[in-house]
């Protein structure tokens, strides 16, 4: 577990491999919310459009990771040594990235 883990600055170099792929997701996490506010809303009674963007943005922001899920699950592939077999050639890399990823979102 990551959980009472000191992050260093020495990750924030890495930023820019991850933050494309969190910027990404959460796009898409957006968009999905939104298509199901946008399609239910008939259905839960709303006159007014005018309510789906904000509730949209409300329910986005509410479903993001909390920092408690990231640092219990972030030491996962390394503890149980994920792509450790298959023939994966950056094995190693990609374990490394999960990692760096869940001590960048706590």
């Amino acid at each position: 577990s990551m959980l009472g883990s000191k992050t260093s600055t020495e990750i924030l170099p890495s930023v820019v491999h991850v933050l494309p792929l969190m910027g990404a997701g959460f796009a898409w996490r957006f968009t999905g919310v939104f298509t199901v506010i946008a399609l239910t809303a008939k259905a839960r009674g709303e006159k007014a459009s005018s309510t789906i963007l904000p509730d949209a943005a409300f329910c986005c922001l509410c479903t993001i990771p909390r920092a408690t899920i990231q640092g219990a699950l972030g030491a996962v592939p390394l503890t149980l040594h994920f792509f450790a077999s298959g023939g994966y050639t950056n094995k190693l890399e990609v374990r490394d990235f999960i990692f760096i990823a869940a001590r960048l979102y706590i």
